[in-house]
This record gives C-alpha cells, sequence and structure tokens, in this order.
C-alpha cells in the first residue's frame, strides 16, 4: 500500500510509478487512512515543506495504526532539499512504535509560486527525466525489500528546523485573495485542510492552511494569489501521471 499526499501531482505521480500491479494508492488527509493489519508494504509519498513534513502529514501519522511485519519506507519530493523531513517522519513512527526500512528523496518541480516562479517547461521535463531515473534505480531495492537510505540534504538540520518552524507558525489563510473567478468551487473541493468555502461564488478562507498550494495552481482561471509575487509566478500542475525511465 502506498501513501501519498499531494498538492499539484508529484507526489501521485511518484507513487504511481513505484507501485507495483493492483496495488493500492491511497491519498492521505488529516484524519489518516485505514491500512490493512495484513498489509506487508507501506510506502509513504510525501512532499518536503520548507525543509520538514506538511502539516497535514504530521498531523495524520501521529494516528495511523501500522502493522507490526510491514515493510515502511518513504519518498520525499522536493525541489530545494529535504531538510529534516526524514528526521521528522521517523521521530513519529518511533512514537507508533515502528521505523522506516528505507528512505530516499527525488527531485520534482517547483509548486510554491507564491515564492519562486514555476520553471519553464524545458527545465521541468528535465526534472521529470531525472526523476524516472531516479525512482527506476530505486524501485528495484524496494521489491527486494532492502534496508537503505539514500537522501539529497543542502542545509544543515538545525536550519531546516529554524525554516520548518517558521512555517508551521505562518499557515494564516488572511494572506489569500482572488483576482479572477469563475465560482467552480474547485478550490473549496481539493482543500485538504477544508480551509475554504464560498460564500456569494467566490471563495472566502478560514482557520490554517498546510500549504500545499492546490487552490493556488489547480484554479482554473489562475485567480487564486496569496503574496504580491504569485500573479507574476505562473502555475504548475504535474503534467504526467507516471514516470518512465527513457
Amino acid at each position: 500500500m502506498l501513501i501519498y499526499f499531494s498538492g499539484t501531482g508529484n507526489c501521485l505521480c511518484a507513487a504511481r510509478t513505484l507501485a507495483l500491479p493492483d496495488e493500492p494508492v491511497v491519498s492521505l488527509r488529516p484524519g489518516g487512512v485505514d491500512i490493512s493489519p495484513a498489509a506487508r508494504r507501506i510506502g509513504f509519498v510525501f512532499p518536503v515543506y520548507w525543509y520538514g513534513l506538511p502539516s497535514v502529514c504530521a498531523q495524520a501519522i501521529s494516528r495511523l495504526d501500522l502493522p507490526g511485519e510491514a515493510y515502511i519506507f518513504a519518498c520525499f519530493t522536493y525541489n530545494s532539499g529535504v531538510g529534516a523531513a526524514a528526521k521528522e517522519l521517523s521521530g513519529l513512527l518511533k512514537a507508533r512504535g515502528r521505523s522506516l526500512d528505507a528512505v530516499f528523496s527525488v527531485r520534482m518541480p517547483n509548486n510554491y509560486v507564491p515564492a519562486l516562479p514555476a520553471q519553464s517547461p524545458k527545465k521541468q521535463e528535465k526534472i521529470l527525466r531525472d526523476a524516472a531515473a531516479r525512482l527506476a534505480q530505486i524501485r528495484p531495492l524496494l521489491l527486494q525489500q532492502r534496508r537503505f537510505t539514500s537522501l539529497k540534504k543542502r542545509l544543515p538540520v538545525f536550519i531546516s528546523n529554524m525554516l520548518h518552524k517558521y512555517y508551521l507558525s505562518h499557515r494564516a489563510t488572511d494572506g489569500f485573495y482572488v483576482t479572477a473567478c469563475v465560482s467552480c468551487g474547485k478550490c473549496a473541493d481539493i482543500c485538504p485542510c477544508g480551509a475554504i468555502h464560498l460564500e456569494q461564488g467566490r471563495p472566502v478562507w478560514s482557520g490554517s492552511c498546510t500549504r500545499c498550494t492546490a487552490c493556488i495552481n489547480r484554479c482554473p482561471v489562475q485567480g487564486i494569489q496569496l503574496g504580491r509575487f504569485c500573479p507574476h509566478n505562473g502555475r504548475y500542475v504535474c503534467p504526467v501521471t507516471v514516470l518512465t525511465d527513457g
């Protein structure tokens, strides 16, 4: 069973690429997911947010019941580095009486357009080709249920922790605004936190946000903004559902 969290499709694509034929690929929500006691393989495919785990993932992991005999691995998708995400997940699993048998990372295109421009299609294609090659190398190790760690880190853990604490304390929704709207309601439907509802046909935010950017990147008219750079930074949704090497 593969459990993923994805705002714009990167982790869903990676999870489908890693999945065995007929293996369940399930989206993680704050309430968690049901895992069969008979499961023999559990994979977590999570993005890295500000060099740590998305808040939704951390909340859900703390509620999971994990089979004692399952082989457990984690795949982290990132654009600028993994930071302390693996350490954080390991700590949460340890509190549940389990540990990671394997953990690795794969670079995927940037989707955090509130801060950084979406990469060019040519750059995205190159990153996705490299990701396909990376996953093709890793997949046999998972099939053999090997124990290994293969992570890309670009920041010391203490800096990663500092930046992640900033993320956790700055998830208020008052910075969102709308420049165009067709009242489709897609943003409210896809928000994993339930932080969006429609008033007079337009989205209104409340509570806290995990910063998955699904509402921003998937808006059909690119009308949802967060911060002053967002309107000029383009949008990104993963263009493929499965990565093939070559």
